[in-house]
């Protein structure tokens, strides 16, 4: 099964849910910064991320977006940048 890269947003109210979406996305996350993580998901795995999210997140108060992102677009660097492959939290514009 393959892979698509996602971009996952998320503005949360509460200080410990917010800490175990953070933690659930770790098992995914390649880069990042906050509330805005880049994860690898096959379609089961978003499935079952969506379904765990929204056990967590109140959504009468919490936001969560799951975006996914065109491989074939290229990446457009602002800020400070480190290579990907060093995984050092650098963010991507896509």
């Amino acid at each position: 099964m393959s892979r698509d890269l996602y971009l996952v947003c998320y503005d949360i109210s509460d200080e410990d849910t917010l800490q175990q979406v953070r933690q659930y996305l770790k098992a995914w996350r390649v880069q990042g910064q906050k509330s805005a993580m880049e994860c690898w998901f096959t379609a089961s795995e978003l499935n079952a991320a969506k379904d765990h999210l929204l056990t967590l997140i109140d959504i009468d108060t919490d936001r969560l977006h799951i975006i996914r992102l065109d491989p074939r677009q290229p990446v457009l660097h602002i800020g400070k940048h480190r290579d990907f492959e060093q995984n050092m939290g650098s963010f991507f514009i896509h």
